[in-house]
């Protein structure tokens, strides 16, 4: 929303980065898988897989919801390094899941994301044509979201047409 607010107000051009990309990016001259993590509670984790190939780098598992426990599963027999504020203060619970695997955490500033590394990763995305259509891909529905859902699935569409005719 914010990013929308300036640049709409300041007639500026808008595009879309990963959150969990910019992290990723942050480690460099890797062979290692590189999972940026965001803490989501209850053992459960927003991550995306990435590693670099050819000097760019490449998304070999979508951003996604996702236990630690599936995620050991789709990681098994890889070496991985984990990135990002929440890895740290989740390292109790990744050496569990993850005994007996090759993994590693960033260290330092690379647990945080950049403003120059989201410039250069933004340089390479495509320009929203109409920044009104822009919706940021937030994984999860909230709770309220899931409730009301679960409450009016039948109106699901209605509900998306009317936010939409807001705008």
């Amino acid at each position: 929303t914010t990013a929308k607010t300036f640049a709409f107000t300041l007639n500026k051009e808008l595009v879309g980065v990963s959150s969990l990309k910019v992290l990723a990016a942050n480690y460099k001259n890797t062979n290692r898988v590189i999972v940026p993590l965001f803490d989501a509670r209850r053992q459960n984790i927003f991550a995306g897989v990435y590693r670099w190939k050819n000097r760019e780098l490449v998304n070999v598992m979508p951003d996604r919801h996702i236990s630690l426990e599936k995620l050991q599963e789709k990681l098994k027999d890889n070496e991985v390094v984990f990135i990002g504020e929440d890895a740290i203060k989740l390292e109790k619970e990744i050496s569990e899941f993850f005994a007996g695997e090759d993994y590693i955490f960033a260290e330092g500033k690379d647990n945080y994301p950049s403003a120059m590394v989201l410039g250069v990763l933004g340089q390479k995305e495509s320009v929203v044509e109409n920044i009104n259509d822009f919706i940021p891909d937030y994984l999860r529905l909230t709770q309220a979201e899931k409730q009301w859902l679960d409450k009016n699935s039948d109106e699901k569409i209605k509900y998306v047409k009317k936010f939409n005719d807001q705008l």
